[in-house]
């Protein structure tokens, strides 16, 4: 992760239409489904402008995450999409890149300066099936994983992993303006616990507590804010 590029751009909040292939995909397919998002966006934005923000220090290899807590009974859900956010920071469309899903079960252990431990892999998109998705800017891009009858009754990650970002490929020294967002309108908070970052140099972390020089400098909300726009 280009931490200088977070610092210099990653706060950089937008307006923008943010749109989805297909619009009713944004919905859950079924009434009696369970939307889950721990941003604050509409479920369904409906081209409508939209602040966000725009993470650009994000390199190829590096994952966001979000983590899912179920409520006690919830019982055991069977996961038919994912969405997240990609987006260029000054709102260029056709900008894309090729990314790896992820899904962890289990509670998420927090350790000292930020460390995360993710529970079990019970998915991985490339392993399974042979193949990226492919995400447009600037999107909330859903990904159908129902052929793959993913069930989870714990705790959950949905992980969304940058393999290859088609216009700005490795880790530019200014970040790639071209990455995933999130829900950050211009006062975002960023609560512990919630969003997830696999860097390159260190792991999993908590972007909330892990930082340069913890604990008085730590990624969020020192160089962005907001919750990453990860739904499932």
């Amino acid at each position: 992760m280009r931490v200088s590029a977070i610092v210099r751009t990653g706060l950089s909040v937008v307006a923008l239409a943010l749109l989805t292939a297909a619009p009713a995909a944004q919905l859950c397919p079924a009434p009696t489904d369970t939307f889950w998002k721990n941003d604050s966006l509409p479920q369904d934005p409906g081209g409508t402008p939209t602040g966000i923000s725009i993470i650009p220090g994000l390199c190829e290899g590096e994952a966001a995450g979000t983590y899912f807590q179920m409520p006690p009974g919830m019982g055991t859900q069977r996961i038919k999409q994912v969405s997240v956010g990609f987006g260029h920071q000054f709102g260029g469309a056709g900008f894309q890149s090729l990314v790896n899903v992820e899904i962890y079960e289990g509670a998420v252990s927090f350790g000292a300066g930020g460390s995360a431990t993710l529970g079990t892999k019970v998915f991985d998109l490339v392993q399974t099936a042979g193949q990226e998705a492919q995400l447009a800017s600037t999107a909330i891009n859903v990904i159908d994983l129902s052929p793959y009858n993913i069930e989870v009754s714990d705790d959950f990650v949905v992980a969304i992993r940058m393999n290859f970002n088609v216009s700005f490929p490795g880790c530019p020294s200014n970040g790639a303006p071209a990455n995933f967002f999130t829900d950050n309108a211009g006062g975002g908070s960023c609560p512990a616990g919630v969003n997830l970052l696999d860097e390159l140099s260190n792991g999993w972390v908590d972007p909330a507590v892990w930082g340069p020089f913890p604990p008085l400098l730590v990624l969020c909300p020192t160089a962005y804010a907001g919750n990453w726009v990860i739904r499932a």
